[in-house]
């Protein structure tokens, strides 16, 4: 098989490279930066199916996007109220 990856002929490693990418794309689609998935990607391993976290920089992660989400939710509820507010022009004339 000239020419094939390890990965591809099923060589050493492949299943836990395998087993890596899944980790990284499980943290960039909850939210984390490449940047912090480098970073916090020893903190995670594989429990069946689920990364399980195995340090304290991944809490920190939640907590930061807990935040973020706070503060989104305080900025949608304000343009709510300015959007709603008596007076306010609606699109098409309304």
């Amino acid at each position: 098989m000239h020419g094939q990856s390890a990965h591809r002929a099923g060589g050493p490693g492949a299943e836990r490279d395998v087993e890596t990418v899944r980790r990284v794309r499980t943290l960039l689609t909850a939210g984390l930066t490449t940047a912090t998935t480098a970073r916090v990607l020893p903190c995670v391993r594989e429990e069946g199916e689920q990364p399980v976290p195995v340090c304290s920089e991944l809490r920190r992660e939640r907590e930061r996007i807990t935040r973020a989400i706070d503060d989104l939710l305080s900025s949608r509820t304000l343009l709510d109220g300015v959007i709603e507010a008596p007076g306010t022009a609606r699109p098409g004339g309304g």
